[in-house]
């Protein structure tokens, strides 16, 4: 930072510099007003200090272009990051019983903001009722990290899924964007499992397009509501 700060500073000290010392030449030639010359001597003059000062500027472009070549830009990068939208949803509320029901159930009850600041929206991400609402177009990633913890049967399987689901909001339509299918199963001498699932990837989004997280049965997600994480990211 301190490096390409003075860099700045030179650079705008060296053209400082040379409009002094042109403008001191000005100020000689009009101290003589009597010179017969003197017009000709301002234009000149005045050629001159556009001549330096376009100096200055290409010089100025060079070696920014040098310095951003060496450094990589890196600070500029990290900046323009900072006013991308990003969306990190961490954990789950507490579930209350209306919402614990067998079939395809969209998860609603996303933590959007805690103490340790680990879930927020900003620069211009909405949130409502489970959805991710994006403000502008753009390629966007999408990851989601789930627990799932399965209690049945002994001896029986249940298949379950774990989706991403965009509402596309200009042709006002629903499509599932990723998707990931887990058998589980328990065995002779288990009670319950726990399954990791972590789905998600780049998709091509409109502005105010929607993306949501789908369950095939949200009592999967009780056990662990700290485990689970929904991120949505320009990139």
């Amino acid at each position: 930072m301190e490096s390409k700060q003075a860099w700045k500073i030179g650079i705008i000290l060296c053209v400082l510099v040379n409009i002094v010392v042109i403008g001191v030449a000005v100020y000689v030639v009009a101290i003589h007003p009597e010179d017969q010359q003197a017009l000709a001597a301002d234009e000149k003059l005045k050629a001159l200090i556009d001549s330096k000062i376009n100096d200055a500027l290409k010089d100025t472009e060079t070696d920014a272009r040098v310095f951003g070549d060496q450094s990589g830009d890196i600070l500029d990068t990290k900046f323009l990051n900072l006013l991308k939208p990003m969306a990190s949803l961490h954990g789950l509320q507490p579930f209350r019983s209306l919402d614990i029901y067998g079939g395809r159930t969209t998860v609603r009850t996303w933590i959007r903001r805690d103490g340790q600041t680990k879930s927020h929206l900003v620069n211009g991400m909405k949130y409502e009722h489970g959805s991710i609402i994006v403000p502008a177009s753009g390629k966007y990633r999408v990851t989601v990290h789930a627990v799932m913890h399965y209690e049945g049967t002994r001896g029986r399987c249940e298949v379950s899924s774990l989706e991403v689901v965009r509402y596309n909001a200009l042709e006002q339509k629903q499509e599932v964007v990723f998707q990931e299918n887990r058998t589980m199963c328990l065995d002779a001498t288990e009670w319950s499992t726990d399954y990791l699932s972590h789905i998600g990837g780049l998709v091509q989004l409109h502005a105010e397009d929607q993306i949501a997280v789908v369950v095939s049965n949200i009592s999967l997600l009780m056990r662990y509501r700290d485990g689970h994480y929904f991120g949505v990211d320009l990139i």
